[in-house]
């Protein structure tokens, strides 16, 4: 499909949306990704849900290891260390 074929679909058309229950609710990935017990990415959880994981503890585990992209956290590189944004 082509770029703007995607965007109209949209992130909660019948092609996105994948209904997870947990907590005694039903709710998009997409929406679980913005609850206060969510404590990963949405793509986090889909990839441990299609691995089998329970919905709750998908949603509300950890990761292990985040990336620090965008967290202001120097990258050193080349004897220099600099945030991502410079």
């Amino acid at each position: 499909m082509s770029f703007e074929e995607a965007l109209l679909k949209g992130p909660d058309g019948p092609d996105f949306a994948l209904p997870v229950r947990a907590f005694g609710e039903t709710k998009p990935l997409s929406h679980w990704a913005v609850d206060p017990r969510a404590n990963c990415r949405v793509t986090t959880m889909r990839r441990r849900i299609a691995q089998g994981w329970d919905a709750e503890q998908a949603i509300s585990e950890e990761p292990q290891s985040r990336s620090t992209l965008g967290t202001g956290v120097p990258h050193r590189a080349f004897g220099r260390s600099m945030g991502l944004e410079d």
